[in-house]
């Protein structure tokens, strides 16, 4: 996590968990409950729909660190299937290629874009 911190007890109020969830998960154990789209720590058997919403809100975990506890890839997500269809169903309605074409030059840059690079050439020259 970087904050020496361990993953169940950044942020979790202490209180707030049986003392069996105190430490940190194993990896197999915090599997199951992804699985069940449970919460390991919360450990009341409710089904989130989106897990990783519920962790970072929740308790403040990081879900790099979760990620890295299991052993998953960063783009891995941790929501319920009928969520995941909810919102790509939502996207492709939304979307509009037509709209989302850049004016102009594909490959120009914003005035802002511009202005950056100009100060990283001043800065690159200057030393």
């Amino acid at each position: 996590m970087g904050d020496g911190r361990s993953v169940s007890t950044a942020g979790v109020a202490t209180a707030d968990l049986p003392a069996a969830r105190l430490g940190d998960p194993t990896a197999e154990e915090l599997r199951s409950y992804v699985d069940a789209l449970q919460c390991w720590w919360c450990d009341d058997g409710r089904i989130w729909k989106s897990l990783s919403l519920h962790w970072t809100r929740g308790h403040d975990l990081e879900l790099q660190a979760i990620r890295d506890l299991l052993g998953v890839q960063k783009h891995t997500s941790f929501i319920d299937d009928t969520l995941r269809e909810r919102m790509a169903e939502r996207a492709s309605r939304l979307y509009d290629p037509g709209r989302l074409r850049p004016k102009g030059n594909p490959r120009a840059l914003s005035a802002y874009g511009v202005r950056v690079q100009r100060e990283k050439i001043v800065r690159a020259h200057a030393v």
